[in-house]
């Protein structure tokens, strides 16, 4: 190996970038009538004035063109990748968020 290297960890892949705001909702048991599409306009209308929504606005391309890390250097080195399912990496993630449990008259809505 070499003393530098970039070694991808592929991850979850999600084709769409809502599939992950569904899996939320099923893992939460909430309805999916919560999602709605991100207000990009809004941010453009703000970017002048808001220095992280111009930047937001440059990585917008992130959202509109599939995007995979090869991770065959990593396989290469340590064989399979270990996954954690998706499911309950979700689960154990929002049942460690504080957040949700400040504010669950918002949250319900």
């Amino acid at each position: 190996m070499d003393a530098y290297q970039v070694v991808h960890f592929r991850g979850h892949w999600f084709e769409r970038g809502v599939e992950l705001a569904e899996l939320v909702c099923r893992v939460r048991g909430t309805s999916l009538q919560r999602i709605k599409p991100f207000p990009w306009w809004l941010i453009k209308l703000a970017s002048p004035f808001v220095g992280a929504f111009h930047e937001m606005l440059e990585m917008r391309y992130l959202w509109q063109v599939p995007l995979q890390l090869n991770n065959e250097r990593l396989r290469a080195l340590i064989g399979a990748e270990p996954h954690t399912p998706i499911d309950s990496a979700l689960a154990a993630t929002l049942g460690n968020c504080t957040s949700t449990a400040r504010y669950p008259r918002q949250l319900a809505q």
